[in-house]
């Protein structure tokens, strides 16, 4: 069995909050993981916050058809402790980023 990302939030800078679906989820700070030709623009924080998730792929992307093996995502899975500190006793709204399905291609 495959498995596939079924959920992302933004959660700021580099931070995501990711689910699986072996419902496994947990925050994941990508800043270390953005080298290279095709990472470069996620570089950028505006860009980075563009990330959705691509059902056809089961993982998450960006704009530019960056992305990461679901695997090495959830390896790299952790609660980022400076993170949960922050959100601890506050409200955030988070987004959820999904892109609509292309119909008639």
């Amino acid at each position: 069995m495959f498995l596939h990302v079924t959920k992302v939030k933004y959660i700021r800078d580099y931070r995501l909050w990711l689910r699986f679906d072996n419902d496994k989820e947990g925050f994941i700070n990508l800043e270390k993981h953005l080298w290279g030709e095709v990472f470069e623009p996620l570089k950028d924080k505006g860009y980075f916050s563009q990330v959705y998730l691509n059902p056809d792929t089961g993982t998450i992307e960006w704009p530019n058809e960056a992305d990461f093996a679901p695997e090495f995502l959830l390896e790299n899975l952790g609660l980022d402790l400076r993170l949960g500190q922050h959100l601890q006793g506050e409200k955030h709204t988070l987004k959820v980023a999904t892109r609509p399905l292309l119909r008639g291609m």
